[in-house]
């Protein structure tokens, strides 16, 4: 995936400062926290901000249903199309 596709995708995100998103993970990740940090262009931070609460990413990145948890809780969803986390 492209920079410009990975920026396109970021900027959907509302930045909900009640962070229905993070609710919905079990892990509880600053999904708006790593999405902001990839507005910016901070890449680095934006990864070890998922590394604070991500165990085993390669796998849980592929294996969980983003669709069921933080993506599902998405407001965006609600009239549309959620935020694609697992893309971002």
């Amino acid at each position: 995936m492209e920079i410009e596709e990975v920026q396109k995708l970021a900027s959907q995100c509302l930045s909900c400062k009640m962070k229905p998103c993070k609710k919905g993970c079990p892990l509880e990740n600053d999904i708006t926290g790593f999405i902001e940090c990839i507005k910016k262009e901070e890449y680095k931070k934006a990864y070890e901000i998922l590394l604070d609460t991500t165990v085993l990413q390669p796998i849980c990145g592929r294996i969980c249903p983003h669709f069921k948890q933080c993506q599902g809780s998405c407001v965006k969803g609600i009239k549309g199309e959620p935020v694609n986390i697992r893309k971002t």
